[in-house]
């Protein structure tokens, strides 16, 4: 007779779980046939290159030579040129050059990840579901989609690690460039006060700020065309639900259905946003003497993915880690580790990643306030949900 813990089979399961499903979603991308925000950028640059309005859809059609269903390109004018080396190989080899090359931008971003966290090697098999299953299989999604959430990732938490080790310019600089494709991103550069909560992080946020405002002022004043052709683009994109599970899209979604004014839904969405960034600033000022950056720094990040008027589920590859050590770390009771793993990795319904989101960040805020008077105290690193669940044994013939 063996003895098993009911976490150690819990965790087998899951995992194998994880791992078959995972590789059933990457047969088609590496059989050739994913990636659509890939050959969106392809077809862009390829428009530009002949003198067409890449944000354009009819001249993306063109270039094709399709009529199929085309998605529009919408990533600042500065950025054709990046994607250009890879049109120049043709579109077979570029497309698997550029799932290769997100790929290994994964496995640098989980390098990252746990050196942010330094986590017990009994924690890599969470780290892995999380990896597949997390935020309703954020990763395999961007995988499949072949967008460049992952190149932004790895920028943004390569910029979080370099503050956290006292490389503030460093790290302001690295998650101002991972907005390079995204310009909201470079709403977190307050990442780097947050982490150091000085005045020269402070100086420097503010400095690169300016800097990055200045430049996208000249890019914009190079090519005025372009950038309207780009805000247009923008303009244009509606999404909700499970392709778009943000705050904004579900109550456009509640508009819909129950017939509320516009007005209104831009009212309570203000309203929403101004009481989540309420509630971020008064935890600020109440961790003012905490020794510990993770509480902060997750509800930051926490509260960029609840406000954000658009948080595409690949996107949600951000909220990753600091969901993972949330749960871990503050949901200690057995009900709380089940329903947090359950909204972490199970897919229910369309919008339980902005659910998810705000349950972890009522999680830090309660921690933060129960911590207010112990400035010495820490998140315990742990990458493990079910640890709580460690102590349960089953006897199995």
């Amino acid at each position: 007779m063996k003895r098993y813990t009911f976490y150690h089979l819990t965790a087998m399961v899951v995992l194998l779980i994880a791992i078959v499903y995972g590789c059933a979603q990457m047969f088609s991308v590496v059989t050739g046939d994913q990636q659509h925000d890939f050959r969106t950028y392809y077809r862009a640059v390829k428009a530009w290159r002949q003198g067409l309005n890449p944000y354009d859809v009819e001249s993306l059609r063109q270039v094709a030579g399709t009529d199929e269903a085309q998605l529009p390109f919408v990533y600042p004018p500065y950025c054709l040129p990046v994607f250009q080396p890879l049109v120049d190989l043709g579109y077979v080899p570029a497309y698997f050059l550029f799932l290769t090359l997100k790929t290994i931008a994964l496995l640098l971003l989980v390098v990252v990840w746990v050196r942010i966290v330094p986590a017990r090697k009994s924690d890599a098999w969470a780290i892995c579901v999380t990896v597949l299953l997390g935020y309703r299989c954020a990763v395999l999604r961007d995988l499949r989609a072949g967008n460049v959430s992952l190149f932004e990732q790895i920028l943004l938490w390569s910029g979080v690690l370099l503050a956290m080790r006292n490389r503030s310019l460093a790290g302001g600089v690295a998650i101002l460039l991972s907005s390079a494709f995204k310009l909201m991103t470079a709403s977190l550069a307050p990442l780097v006060f947050v982490i150091r909560r000085s005045s020269r992080s402070l100086g420097i946020v503010l400095f690169l700020g300016v800097v990055w405002g200045c430049a996208h002022l000249l890019l914009y004043s190079a090519q005025p065309a372009l950038w309207t052709s780009f805000a247009k683009s923008v303009g244009t994109l509606d999404e909700r639900g499970d392709l778009c599970p943000s705050l904004w899209a579900l109550l456009l979604d509640i508009e819909d259905a129950a017939g509320v004014a516009h007005g209104t839904v831009c009212i309570a969405y203000a309203i929403l946003c101004g009481a989540v960034l309420g509630v971020w600033a008064w935890s600020l000022a109440d961790s003012r003497r905490s020794r510990d950056v993770y509480p902060m720094l997750y509800l930051t990040v926490l509260a960029y993915v609840i406000v954000a008027p658009r948080m595409k589920d690949y996107s949600l590859v951000i909220a990753l880690l600091p969901t993972l050590h949330i749960l871990s770390a503050m949901g200690q009771r057995r009900w709380q580790s089940v329903a947090g793993c359950i909204l972490l990795w199970a897919p229910v319904f369309a919008y339980q990643s902005l659910a998810l989101a705000a349950y972890a960040f009522g999680l830090v805020v309660h921690w933060i306030r129960k911590h207010r008077n112990r400035p010495d105290e820490r998140m315990e690193l742990a990458l493990n949900p079910l640890r709580a669940f460690a102590g349960l044994v089953l006897d199995v013939r």
